[in-house]
């Protein structure tokens, strides 16, 4: 396993997705794992994510599975995740609710996501992974 903290930290964006990219493909040849820090993805290197984790500002787990099924997971807890069609990143559209959210309108809090996931997050995704993989493909 290798450990990357902010791998692409003052590049631009298509520099960026090629250390991703790169990054990626080595990982895969050498069978290992890539855990990484990365603020601020664009959709482009969003989509080369295997699994995503999002943590909450109290450090647990908000989401962890994969990035296909982030909006799908976040919906059904009365999320509105922009789409990619409005120009929003999927990545900046999950942080932006995670921060502010309108409580009249969501089933779950952002100080409770972390909860959540413990409570069905994972059950959630074993049973809805495939519908949520072929909303992401329409």
């Amino acid at each position: 396993m290798t450990m990357q903290d902010e791998p692409t930290t003052g590049l631009d964006s298509r520099m960026s997705r090629q250390v991703v990219h790169l990054v990626r493909g080595l990982a895969q040849m050498m069978a290992i794992n890539v855990v990484a820090v990365v603020h601020q993805p664009s959709q482009a290197m969003f989509e080369l994510f295997d699994t995503l984790m999002l943590l909450t500002n109290k450090k647990m787990v908000a989401y962890q599975g994969p990035h296909w099924a982030a909006a799908a997971y976040f919906q059904q807890l009365g999320y509105g995740v922009r789409s990619v069609r409005e120009r929003i990143s999927h990545a900046e559209s999950l942080l932006d609710f995670m921060t502010k959210a309108d409580s009249t309108l969501v089933k779950v809090m952002p100080s409770d996501l972390g909860a959540a996931w413990q409570l069905r997050g994972s059950q959630w995704l074993r049973d809805n992974a495939r519908e949520a993989l072929k909303e992401e493909l329409k």
